[in-house]
Formats: C-alpha cells, sequence, structure tokens
C-alpha cells in the first residue's frame, strides 16, 4: 500500500526514504512519510527542543524499520510539510508554503542564487531558489514582495514592520536553537517559509543530522573532519536573521531568548532524559 522513494548521499550506505500512501489510506491524515537515516536519534532530540520552547515543528520520532522482514536500519521518521500539514497543526490551510532548496546555487555560472531570503528583482529567480507547497496557487510575487521588504525597509522602521509581518517571537526563538547548537548547521535550503492568508511570515527548520557535533564526514575515501564548533551567537544563513542581527532593538530581543534558551531549555533535566528515551525506542 506504499511507494517508496530513495534518496539521500550517493557515500550513504543506507539511503533515506520517502514513503508515500495510497489515497485514502494514509497513516494519520499523513500522505507522505520521510525517513532518514542521517544521524536519526540526535536528530529527534533536537527537534523535539523547539516544542519544549513553545514552537510547533515537524513532528519526528526514531524507528525501526524492517523491509521484507529484515531488519534493515534505525532511522527518524518525519512529517512532509504539505496542506494536511498546516491543517495538522492548526495553521492556516491557505497558507503559502515555500521549500528552500538552493545553497551555493548557481545559474549558468552565475551566483548568487542561494534561498537566503536575498531580494531578486526578476520574479522568475524564485523557482529557482524555492518549492511551492501545499495547494495555495499564488504566485513568488509575495515572497519576492517580503523580500524586498527585508532588504529595503530602514533600520528605524525595521522592528515594526517584523512585528506586523512575522510571527517574531517565535522566529526568534527558532534561531536560538540552531546558535546554540554545537555544529550550527544552518544552510539555505534546510527551511521551509511560510505566509498566512493575513499576510504573516513564519519558519520551520529541519535537517539537525551532525547538531550535536561530529568527528568527519562520512564521505567513502574522502572523510574529513566537521565544521569546527559553532562559536557565533548570531550564526546564520538568511537575510532576516542579518537584519535582526544589524539592528539594535532586534538584537536585544534575540540575546533575551538566547539567555532563557540556555539557561532554562538546553539544561541536563530537559535533554538527558530525551537522549535516553529516543535511544530506548531504537531497541
Amino acid at each position: 500500500h506504499v511507494k517508496v522513494r530513495y534518496r539521500g548521499c550517493r557515500q550513504c550506505p543506507k539511503k533515506s526514504h520517502k514513503i508515500k500512501f495510497n489515497r485514502h489510506e494514509y497513516l494519520r491524515e499523513m500522505r507522505t512519510l520521510d525517513f532518514d537515516h542521517d544521524y536519526p536519534v540526535s536528530q529527534g532530540v533536537w527537534s523535539s527542543l523547539f516544542w519544549l520552547v513553545g514552537q510547533d515543528n515537524i513532528a519526528s520520532d526514531p524507528a525501526r524499520l524492517i523491509r521484507n522482514g529484515q531488519f534493515y536500519g534505525v532511522f527518524l521518521t518525519q512529517e512532509s510539510p504539505n496542506r494536511s500539514w498546516l491543517e495538522r497543526h492548526g495553521r492556516d490551510p491557505d497558507t503559502e508554503l515555500y521549500k528552500a532548496k538552493s545553497s551555493g546555487g548557481q545559474l549558468n555560472g552565475v551566483p548568487g542564487f542561494d534561498a537566503n531570503l536575498i531580494y531578486h528583482a526578476n520574479l522568475a529567480d524564485y523557482p529557482l531558489m524555492y518549492i511551492r507547497r501545499g495547494d495555495s496557487l499564488e504566485s513568488f510575487v509575495n515572497l519576492q514582495t517580503f523580500s524586498r521588504s527585508l532588504a529595503q525597509t530602514s533600520n528605524s522602521l525595521l522592528p515594526s514592520y517584523m512585528e506586523n509581518n512575522m510571527f517574531l517571537n517565535d522566529w526568534l526563538y527558532r534561531w536560538t536553537l540552531h546558535t546554540t547548537a554545537p555544529h550550527c548547521d544552518f544552510h539555505n535550503k534546510n527551511y521551509y517559509i511560510m505566509r498566512t492568508s493575513e499576510g504573516v511570515w513564519d519558519v520551520v527548520y529541519f535537517d539537525y543530522d551532525r547538531f550535536w557535533g561530529c568527528l568527519f564526514f562520512p564521505m567513502g575515501a574522502n572523510d574529513r573532519p566537521c565544521h569546527s564548533i559553532n562559536t557565533d551567537p548570531f550564526c546564520s544563513g538568511n537575510l532576516a536573521n542579518w537584519s535582526i542581527r544589524d539592528n539594535t532593538t532586534l538584537r536585544r530581543e534575540y540575546l533575551k531568548r538566547l539567555r532563557d534558551v540556555v539557561e532554562n531549555i538546553l539544561v541536563e533535566e530537559n535533554v538527558i532524559p530525551r537522549l535516553d528515551r529516543a535511544f530506548e525506542r531504537t531497541i
């Protein structure tokens, strides 16, 4: 009753899966379910920390995958954001939903096609950097307008613009969880950005495979060390966050939430039990 599509890096010995369920045979109202093989336990724990600070996120859980009666591996099962995901999370079903898809992108040898919310005057550039998800039939005009506003709104007016046009508290808290990670894996393709029918923007991140750090990238004959431990409190990959960093008022609000996360969320009594429960689920 399912269709399987393999995906993931060519060097990985076991591929991640995307499972599509038959129509009228959905699993818990889900049409698709992602099985991620990269660091499933640590990814699941870090994802759960978003919920701990009151931010709904892509629900996930470690799972054992059995193929043809044989144990295949431990994977992280994850929702795939789409219209039904919006409805399950109590969001506006008419929300415009976009998945960032480009990091280090070039077009005909011209760099700069990253999904980092940088403004592009040519609307045709946006489908090269973002994938439209959900059932919204809107063009990329609103996303282009948002990126233009981030680029052109004066520093003095930026706090009021963001307060009125973004779920700013949620946006700030999600960013803090990235910057507190030992390895801030903040690329221009690891997030979804969405706009409600009222015109308010929000963001949801995914892909936390090396958030607890790692010794090396498994690249076969080209194994190499991971990135150094992140020490940048403003580690980011998009214009909205850079603008917050460079604005005195918004920077202060961000640092308040960063302190809250460091002192009250990323503490032993929150993290260790989650790691224990996640590992128990794999046995």
